[in-house]
């Protein structure tokens, strides 16, 4: 059930060597894991960049190293457990928050992928994490109601958490770009704050959605920002899917 203590996958080592090669050379390139010399050959990973960048990073700072790879994506997918918790806590209460979040550390295939250095780690979590500060920004507690434009511009804990939540996509559509398709859960999402806002008919306040709406959008491109750049010089593309670069395609 559980993985063993030493990655066997080539995902994972494909992910260690590009981050690796990231902190030495600053190019996003690997040599193919199951060529026996590689000497020379390099080629295009088929994942966007965002965890190899955040582990080159800290390969940067502290060294290559395995074991500070997987501590790092242990402790970035269970970020999701407190995350859980406090959006239980807002929604149902602080009982059942707290049930929700033990409950999904105990999950057994939390367990078992959280130890593997896989870019769905970084993803998944990146994605938990920011629909979870979306919900907390706009929804009222302890009622499934949402509030308009105009109240989150005016509260500034709720306006930071709406802006980090998309910021937070940005790093999510970054790291793993086939999670493309949750982009319609924020749309949803952003027509029950229209809804809301729906009263407030005058010039004034139709604006604030406006603002929200830009605010959201330059920090979800702040946090996809370095995919933009190394798909540029990877395939002098700024927007493409690293995926379908590879070979990937859907079947």
């Amino acid at each position: 059930m559980f993985s063993p203590p030493v990655n066997f996958e080539t995902d994972s080592f494909s992910v260690l060597l590009s981050a690796k090669n990231i902190a030495e050379t600053g190019k996003y390139l690997i040599p193919p894991v199951r060529l026996t010399d590689a000497s020379g050959y390099q080629a295009f990973p088929g994942w966007a960049v965002g965890c190899p960048l955040i582990l080159a990073v800290f390969f940067k700072l502290f060294g290559y190293s395995e074991a500070l790879a997987r501590f790092l994506t242990i402790l970035i997918s269970s970020a999701v457990i407190p995350v859980i918790a406090l959006v239980g806590n807002r929604l149902y209460g602080k009982r059942l928050g707290i049930i929700a979040a033990i409950l999904l550390a105990v999950n057994p295939l939390l367990v078992c992928i959280n130890s593997r250095i896989l870019t769905v780690n970084f993803g998944f979590s990146f994605f938990v994490i920011s629909l979870s500060l979306l919900l907390l920004s706009v929804l009222k507690s302890e009622k499934a109601e949402f509030m308009s434009a105009h109240e989150i511009l005016n509260s500034g804990k709720r306006l930071v958490l709406f802006l980090s939540s998309f910021l937070f996509l940005g790093f999510t559509l970054g790291t793993r770009d086939d999670y493309a398709m949750f982009v319609f859960t924020f749309i949803i999402i952003l027509a029950f704050i229209v809804k809301a806002s729906y009263k407030q008919l005058e010039e004034r306040k139709r604006s604030n959605f406006l603002k929200l709406s830009l605010f959201a959008s330059a920090l979800t491109i702040a946090g996809y920002f370095p995919n933009i750049y190394f798909n540029y010089v990877n395939y002098g593309r700024f927007i493409t899917s690293s995926n379908y670069e590879y070979g990937g395609r859907l079947s």
